[in-house]
């Protein structure tokens, strides 16, 4: 279980850091972005269990995409 979570870590670290080098902002925002959403769909499924079948990712989906319309 451990060994799984290092290596999610690290793979991430490395995107991360690749989208912070690259000389575009559009890798960056773009995974922010993606972040963003998918913790919002998290709050909202732990928020509200009830309707995490249909809202959560109802939400989530147009959280991303108002967040990519203010790109």
């Amino acid at each position: 279980m451990l060994k799984q979570r290092v290596i999610t870590a690290v793979v991430l670290i490395a995107v991360l850091l690749v989208a912070m080098i690259l000389p575009s902002k559009w890798p960056l925002a773009l995974l922010l972005t993606i972040i963003a959403a998918s913790a919002i769909w998290e709050w909202l499924r732990l928020s509200w269990p009830e309707h995490a079948n249909w809202l959560a990712p109802a939400l989530g989906f147009l959280s991303f995409l108002a967040m990519l319309a203010l790109l």
